[in-house]
């Protein structure tokens, strides 16, 4: 099945969402305790960060997956892991895990007002 979320505004402990055929597409919440995880076999994955939260964000694409990372917003601090701009210098920075198998894997920056 297919999963569209807006976690704006609700805080979060924990949270794993998954499909094995379908796309998901999340914008995460400013404030996550211990982690989101997002995966899809056979579908995209696209995590939306608001303006102004800080998150690192670990990225498990197979070889057949495609990833796009808005470098303006997102720096690439390991292989597989990249953060916001503003997460070193951040009180509470949220961690997530996302990944495909099939699929496109999308880290984007959204704004304070903009729909998902």
């Amino acid at each position: 099945g297919e999963i569209e979320a807006d976690f704006r505004g609700v805080p979060i402990n924990r949270a794993e969402l998954g499909t094995g055929f379908g796309d998901i597409r999340l914008v995460l919440p400013e404030l996550v305790g211990q982690g989101v995880r997002v995966f899809s076999t056979f579908g995209n994955v696209t995590i939306a960060v608001p303006e102004g939260c800080a998150a690192m964000v670990r990225v498990r694409h197979k070889p057949f997956a495609r990833l796009q990372v808005d470098e303006r917003r997102f720096v690439r601090l390991d292989d597989d892991l990249y953060a916001t701009f503003n997460h070193a210098e951040a009180q509470r920075v949220s961690y997530t895990e996302i990944g495909s198998t099939f699929g496109t894997v999308r880290l984007v920056g959204i704004q304070a007002g903009q729909l998902q």
